[in-house]
């Protein structure tokens, strides 16, 4: 399948959010596919937002702060959007700071086994040698 890139772009004129998958990346540039999915929510606007995104189920889950008060991101928050818009809201907890964002990464195992070389024993020195 291959290594592709997911961006989540925000759209301020119209509220919403539109997540793209590219389909080709080269050593120069990087080639994108139709608007993989696209959404409103209000609530991860003015924040940082970290997401996974599942292709076959059309699927994202977007790590953002909640509201509680209006300008006061309080909690840690999942939102998860499929193709028909918001799906479900998740209460990840309460944050410590309110300017800690949750993040989040991806890792996809690979079958691919990395290539290491044995490793090798150092020579005993003698005592009084160098």
């Amino acid at each position: 399948m291959g290594e592709k890139l997911a961006v989540l772009v925000e759209n301020w004129t119209d509220g919403s959010t539109e997540i793209w998958i590219s389909n080709k990346i080269d050593p120069n540039a990087v080639s994108w596919t139709k608007m993989f999915l696209r959404f409103r929510m209000r609530e991860i606007r003015d924040t940082a937002a970290t997401f996974f995104v599942d292709e076959k189920k059309k699927v994202a889950v977007v790590f953002a702060k909640g509201k509680q008060h209006l300008y006061k991101p309080t909690r840690n928050t999942a939102y998860i959007f499929g193709e028909d818009g918001f799906s479900k809201q998740l209460d990840l907890g309460e944050s410590e700071h309110e300017f800690q964002f949750p993040y989040v990464c991806s890792y996809v195992p690979s079958p691919v086994q990395i290539k290491q070389s044995a490793p090798t024993r150092q020579k005993e020195k003698k005592p009084g040698y160098c």
